[in-house]
Protein backbone atom coordinates (compact mmCIF):
# COMPACT_ATOMS: atom_id res chain seq x y z
CA UNK A 1 0.00 0.00 0.00
CA UNK A 2 1.39 3.45 -1.05
CA UNK A 3 1.57 6.24 1.57
CA UNK A 4 -0.39 9.40 0.70
CA UNK A 5 1.65 11.31 3.03
CA UNK A 6 5.42 10.95 4.73
CA UNK A 7 5.84 10.65 7.87
CA UNK A 8 7.53 14.10 8.02
CA UNK A 9 4.07 15.37 7.07
CA UNK A 10 2.45 13.27 9.49
CA UNK A 11 4.82 14.64 12.27
CA UNK A 12 4.10 18.39 11.34
CA UNK A 13 0.78 17.87 11.15
CA UNK A 14 0.78 16.57 14.85
CA UNK A 15 2.62 19.15 15.85
CA UNK A 16 0.99 21.61 14.42
CA UNK A 17 -2.64 20.27 16.04
CA UNK A 18 -0.42 19.81 19.62
CA UNK A 19 -0.58 16.24 19.52
CA UNK A 20 -4.08 15.71 19.03
CA UNK A 21 -4.36 13.25 16.31
CA UNK A 22 -7.97 14.24 14.69
CA UNK A 23 -6.80 17.10 13.92
CA UNK A 24 -3.34 16.16 12.85
CA UNK A 25 -5.57 13.96 10.58
CA UNK A 26 -7.56 16.90 9.28
CA UNK A 27 -4.80 18.74 8.19
CA UNK A 28 -3.18 15.64 6.19
CA UNK A 29 -6.52 15.66 4.18
CA UNK A 30 -6.78 19.14 3.71
CA UNK A 31 -3.29 18.39 2.39
CA UNK A 32 -3.40 15.72 0.00
CA UNK A 33 -6.83 16.14 -0.72
CA UNK A 34 -8.43 12.75 0.51
CA UNK A 35 -9.86 11.84 3.61
CA UNK A 36 -7.33 10.27 6.65
CA UNK A 37 -8.43 8.60 9.48
CA UNK A 38 -8.14 9.81 13.05
CA UNK A 39 -7.80 5.35 13.26
CA UNK A 40 -4.48 5.56 10.00
CA UNK A 41 -2.73 8.36 12.27
CA UNK A 42 -2.85 6.32 15.38
CA UNK A 43 -1.83 2.93 13.85
CA UNK A 44 1.27 4.86 11.96
CA UNK A 45 2.18 6.61 15.40
CA UNK A 46 2.11 3.07 17.63
CA UNK A 47 4.95 2.07 15.04
CA UNK A 48 6.82 5.15 14.98
CA UNK A 49 9.03 6.22 18.18
CA UNK A 50 9.77 9.24 16.49
CA UNK A 51 5.83 10.22 15.72
CA UNK A 52 5.31 9.66 19.37
CA UNK A 53 8.13 11.29 20.46
CA UNK A 54 6.71 14.30 18.44
CA UNK A 55 2.97 13.79 20.30
CA UNK A 56 4.70 14.20 23.91
CA UNK A 57 6.54 17.30 22.80
CA UNK A 58 3.70 18.77 20.87
CA UNK A 59 1.38 17.99 24.08
CA UNK A 60 4.82 19.82 26.35
CA UNK A 61 4.51 22.63 24.09
CA UNK A 62 0.48 22.95 24.56
CA UNK A 63 0.98 22.95 28.51
CA UNK A 64 3.73 26.00 28.35
CA UNK A 65 1.01 27.84 26.40
CA UNK A 66 -1.63 27.17 29.18
CA UNK A 67 0.46 27.76 31.89
CA UNK A 68 1.95 31.07 30.41
CA UNK A 69 -1.79 32.00 30.06
CA UNK A 70 -2.27 31.17 33.63
CA UNK A 71 0.78 33.23 34.75
CA UNK A 72 -0.48 36.39 32.84
CA UNK A 73 -3.95 36.03 34.53
CA UNK A 74 -2.02 35.86 37.76
CA UNK A 75 -0.45 38.83 37.02
CA UNK A 76 -3.66 40.99 36.02
CA UNK A 77 -5.04 39.95 39.35
CA UNK A 78 -7.42 37.54 38.09
CA UNK A 79 -9.00 35.63 41.36
CA UNK A 80 -10.37 32.83 39.71
CA UNK A 81 -6.48 32.33 38.10
CA UNK A 82 -4.56 32.92 41.31
CA UNK A 83 -6.82 30.35 43.44
CA UNK A 84 -6.56 27.62 41.29
CA UNK A 85 -3.06 27.99 40.92
CA UNK A 86 -2.69 28.06 45.07
CA UNK A 87 -4.64 25.08 45.38
CA UNK A 88 -2.87 22.89 42.58
CA UNK A 89 0.77 24.29 43.04
CA UNK A 90 0.98 25.86 46.32
CA UNK A 91 -0.20 22.59 48.28
CA UNK A 92 3.38 22.40 50.08
CA UNK A 93 2.77 26.14 51.89
CA UNK A 94 -0.46 24.91 53.17
CA UNK A 95 -3.05 26.31 50.33
CA UNK A 96 -5.48 23.00 49.78
CA UNK A 97 -8.56 22.00 50.73
CA UNK A 98 -8.57 19.10 53.11
CA UNK A 99 -11.56 17.31 54.21
CA UNK A 100 -11.18 16.10 57.39
CA UNK A 101 -13.20 13.56 58.50
CA UNK A 102 -13.21 11.28 61.32
CA UNK A 103 -14.89 8.05 60.30
CA UNK A 104 -16.32 5.34 61.97
CA UNK A 105 -18.64 1.88 60.68
CA UNK A 106 -21.75 2.29 58.98
CA UNK A 107 -21.43 6.01 58.50
CA UNK A 108 -22.54 7.33 55.13
CA UNK A 109 -20.92 11.23 54.39
CA UNK A 110 -22.72 13.03 51.92
CA UNK A 111 -20.97 16.33 50.37
CA UNK A 112 -22.97 17.85 48.11
CA UNK A 113 -21.62 19.56 45.04
CA UNK A 114 -23.78 22.92 45.46
CA UNK A 115 -22.81 23.09 49.10
CA UNK A 116 -19.35 22.70 47.75
CA UNK A 117 -20.00 25.28 44.70
CA UNK A 118 -21.70 27.70 47.65
CA UNK A 119 -18.11 27.25 49.80
CA UNK A 120 -16.06 28.20 46.43
CA UNK A 121 -18.02 31.14 45.66
CA UNK A 122 -18.15 32.51 49.56
CA UNK A 123 -14.64 32.03 49.74
CA UNK A 124 -14.14 33.86 46.22
CA UNK A 125 -16.42 36.42 47.97
CA UNK A 126 -13.93 37.06 50.65
CA UNK A 127 -11.10 36.89 48.31
CA UNK A 128 -12.77 40.04 46.13
CA UNK A 129 -13.34 41.56 49.68
CA UNK A 130 -9.70 41.49 50.84
CA UNK A 131 -8.60 43.09 47.53
CA UNK A 132 -10.89 45.76 47.72
CA UNK A 133 -9.59 46.23 51.13
CA UNK A 134 -6.32 46.20 50.51
CA UNK A 135 -7.20 48.67 46.99
CA UNK A 136 -8.54 50.89 49.48
CA UNK A 137 -11.94 50.52 47.86
CA UNK A 138 -10.57 50.70 43.89
CA UNK A 139 -10.90 47.48 41.83
CA UNK A 140 -9.30 48.92 38.81
CA UNK A 141 -12.48 47.80 36.68
CA UNK A 142 -11.16 43.74 37.02
CA UNK A 143 -14.09 42.96 39.62
CA UNK A 144 -16.71 40.56 37.99
CA UNK A 145 -20.28 41.73 38.65
CA UNK A 146 -21.43 38.63 41.03
CA UNK A 147 -18.88 35.59 41.37
CA UNK A 148 -21.45 32.75 41.10
CA UNK A 149 -24.23 31.56 39.86
CA UNK A 150 -25.81 32.77 42.90
CA UNK A 151 -26.79 35.69 44.09
CA UNK A 152 -25.01 37.23 47.45
CA UNK A 153 -28.06 36.66 49.48
CA UNK A 154 -28.39 33.24 48.46
CA UNK A 155 -25.06 32.08 48.96
CA UNK A 156 -25.21 33.27 52.74
CA UNK A 157 -27.51 30.75 53.11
Amino acid sequence: MRRSYSDAQLESALRAAGGIQTAAAETLAALIGKPVSRQAINNRVKRNPRLQQAIREAEEAVLDTAEGVLQRAIEAGDLLAVKFYLETRGKQRGYTRRIDATMTANVNVDISVSDARRAFYEELDQMAARRRQILGGRTGGDEPSGTGPASEEETRH
